[in-house]
């Protein structure tokens, strides 16, 4: 179809210059491609050079160990990309000599590639004609076609799937996709489009039926639910005369497997300093020893998709340590910078200028 030459001539002209669009290797696309979910262009390219600086090649992240992963990853968030790349990398490494697979069906099955990252692989480095669809190539499509069925749902989906198929440049598949990226990126956006100066308009169905303010149709998500958490910052001087602070790894399902915290209560509500130190998780860890409370911090918020955090920092100053802390691990505070950490934790500790 017409618009498949449009979209790549009009990226030829307008596209940014970054440097995932210079190589058609595997590698470097499948990192950029995992790295850029959920996370603006901007912000997500100064991570990609630090990954790809400390891991140049699936050999490199494959060796590494998941603490030095997790580390570089440190502040981009949904870590479970960064833990299903690590695995990944020793799937190819160990079992596939390296070679990432060329077609999107088998790139499907390993772990951590989805539908969108799986084409996107495919199409740039292999030449497969299978179309993305992210958030932009929805946006672009929606409007084109008028489709007028929420984008989240499964219908919806569909939809615009099959009507990218329809477009999709089949000699060109790699370029097409990244042009239509490219294109809800910068010219067919969310908040004022730049619809008098698009090359799709005179066949754009939203435009000319004057609805590009409403699509795409999404449905409301469900709001986020609160979680209150009290990070408890025990610091003491050790018989070395070293200032010290305790931290716990992160483990099970919840959020922010596998990164460092400072031990932990969470209540169901929020709480002032005195329904904390009656409240049964403070008792299991400190019961009735004396301690020395040095800070109550203000709130700090974290927002994600289905949940806000709102935590508050309490630094503690003991003699000797609880008897809850038989999992805490020491750490001098010049060391704690090595510890992967949430990003919640990282302003803190930044505000206060312990990092």
């Amino acid at each position: 179809m017409e618009i498949s030459s449009t979209l790549i001539n009009w990226y030829v002209r307008n596209k940014r210059n970054l440097p995932w669009r210079a190589t058609s290797d595997p590698y470097t696309i499948w990192v950029s491609e995992i790295i850029l979910q959920q996370t603006r262009v901007d912000q997500g390219l100064k991570y990609f050079e630090r990954f790809m600086a400390s891991f140049p090649d699936v050999y490199t992240l494959a060796s590494a160990t998941e603490l030095e992963v997790l580390k570089c990853w440190q502040g981009l968030g949904y870590y479970t990309r960064a833990r299903n790349m690590h695995s990944t990398a020793k799937t190819i490494a160990e079992e596939m000599k390296g070679l990432f697979p060329i077609k999107s069906a088998e790139l499907l099955k390993l772990k951590g590639i989805g539908p969108y990252t799986a084409s996107a692989i495919a199409s740039i480095c292999f030449g497969e004609p299978c179309p993305v669809v992210d958030g932009n190539v929805m946006r672009v499509v929606a409007r084109y076609f008028g489709i007028n069925l929420a984008v989240n749902t499964p219908e919806g989906q569909k939809a615009i799937y099959e009507a990218s198929n329809l477009i999709i440049d089949r000699t060109r598949p790699g370029e097409f996709n990244q042009a239509i990226m490219e294109f809800g990126a910068l010219q067919c956006t969310p908040l004022k489009p730049k619809c008098i100066l698009c090359p799709l308009k005179p066949d754009c169905q939203a435009y000319r039926e004057r609805k590009v303010g409403s699509l795409p149709v999404k449905v409301k998500p469900a709001k986020p639910r609160d979680r209150h958490f009290y990070y408890l910052a025990v610091v003491h001087e050790d018989k070395d005369g070293d200032q010290v602070i305790y931290i716990n790894k992160r483990t099970g399902s919840d959020i922010w497997k596998g990164l460092y915290e400072f031990p932990l209560v969470e209540l169901a509500v929020a709480s002032e300093p005195q329904g904390l130190y009656s409240s049964p998780g403070w008792n299991a860890i400190f019961g009735h020893q004396p301690l020395e409370i040095i800070e109550y911090s203000n709130v700090y918020k974290h927002f994600l998709s289905h949940q806000t955090i709102h935590a508050r920092f309490i630094r503690i100053k003991v003699k000797q340590l609880p008897e809850g802390s038989r999992t805490w691990q020491k750490v001098k505070f010049s060391k704690l910078s090595e510890f992967p950490i949430p990003r919640l934790i990282d302003r803190y500790l930044k505000n206060k200028k312990i990092l």
